[in-house]
């Protein structure tokens, strides 16, 4: 291969290393260790997981970086399915996160060639040198340990060693002739996202994780792009940004009232006051009607029935509706229902009974008159 230049390549690989003890479940784990060597110095940092998930290849890279002081211009990866979506020799697919990693970091990906060891002959071997030469025969209490000490053993004893190839010490050319090529880490810390393609629901809400949040009414039933990572939530449709909410916690719900329609806000908030405003504009009796609706420890159990008696001027007319709620009150009748009902009937301009107290007739009343004569005849 032709010389590189310091500060240019770095070359990443994930292999196995063996048995380490989980915390959290009590059993031990294979472990993984990603290699990042830099291809002029043969400098490297190792990084040590349970798994080989994007978040935790970007975390990796990203201390790597860290302990080096700075960023390569290139980086030539294996065909990692968290980061290369299609291996291809010319035109490989990239998945969303990474290259929007590799962008935020401002080096080029360069996955090599499926199947060619050749591809990225510097760390090709290094995994087994790692395994051979620091972990086997060591005793670990858990990986933090094992991670703990992997930063010393790069630093003290690979970086230290007389490389097989260069016949010089990684480390010592690493401070002498490279670092201050590399890409000075200027930016803050990546903080890796998740991706997630949600449909946006007619309560004008999508569903990320546990979590509900709202959009505007215009995306109904359109599948939305969503980007979520520790902080904020950006939702885009065709490519285009149209809502950013702060992560909430599971079960909970952020929403922003005005993604819905005018007229659907007030019930989405929940406003009784509005709802009594609009009461006012048809009338007096309409208001009490409305406030005695909607009073009580839980007024937002009632406010489709509110809905429905502000509607119904459209219908109705502004005039019935106010005669139909002043005869409701009357009777002490406080149903959107019945108060349509009196409507339908014709019976919204019948007097209704005063306020005060209503006593019904007796049903069955007799003159006194009766009764006596009654008693005459049984004792004659």
């Amino acid at each position: 291969m032709a010389e590189t230049a310091p500060g240019e390549v770095a070359e990443v690989d994930f292999g196995r290393l063996g048995l380490v003890e989980d915390p959290e479940t009590g059993r031990k784990r294979f472990a993984y260790a990603l290699v990042v060597t830099l291809v002029f110095s043969r400098h490297q940092y190792v990084a040590v997981s349970f798994t080989q998930k994007l978040s935790v290849l970007i975390a990796a890279i990203e201390a790597a970086w860290e302990y080096f002081g700075g960023c390569t211009r290139r980086v030539v990866i294996d065909n990692l399915r968290a980061a290369v979506a299609k291996s291809d020799r010319y035109a490989p697919i990239f998945t969303r996160t990474f290259l929007e990693y590799s962008e935020h970091r401002g080096f080029i990906i360069d996955p090599a060639p499926a199947g060619m060891a050749t591809g990225k002959p510097t760390v090709e071997r290094q995994v087994p040198y790692v395994r051979k030469n620091f972990f086997q025969g060591e005793s670990f209490r858990d990986l933090a340990h094992v991670q703990e000490e992997a930063l010393k053993w790069c630093t003290e004893v690979a970086g230290m060693r007389v490389h097989g190839t260069t016949r010089k010490r990684p480390l010592a050319v690493f401070i002498e002739e490279e670092k201050e090529k590399l890409i000075p880490l200027t930016k803050e810390r990546f903080d890796t996202p998740a991706w997630s393609s949600p449909t946006l629901h007619p309560d004008h809400h999508v569903r990320i994780g546990y979590s509900l949040y709202s959009a505007p009414t215009a995306y109904i039933s359109k599948k939305l792009d969503a980007r979520t990572d520790s902080r904020l939530v950006r939702l885009y449709y065709k490519g285009q940004l149209i809502k950013t909410h702060p992560v909430v916690l599971p079960g909970k719900r952020s929403t922003d009232f005005s993604d819905y329609p005018k007229e659907k806000t007030p019930y989405a908030m929940r406003s009784c006051s509005y709802h009594i405003e609009k009461a006012q504009e048809i009338g007096h009796s309409c208001k009490q009607f409305m406030e005695l609706l909607l009073s009580g420890d839980f007024p937002w159990a009632r406010l489709r029935q509110a809905q429905k008696l502000l509607r119904l001027p459209e219908k109705y007319g502004k005039d019935r509706v106010e005669n139909a709620c002043s005869r409701a009150l009357a009777f002490d009748l406080v149903d959107v229902r019945r108060v349509e009902g009196m409507i339908a009937k014709g019976l919204e301009g019948t007097e209704g009974p005063s306020r005060g107290k209503v006593i019904a007739p007796a049903r069955f009343a007799r003159p006194a008159s009766y009764f006596v004569k009654k008693e005459d005849e049984e004792r004659t």
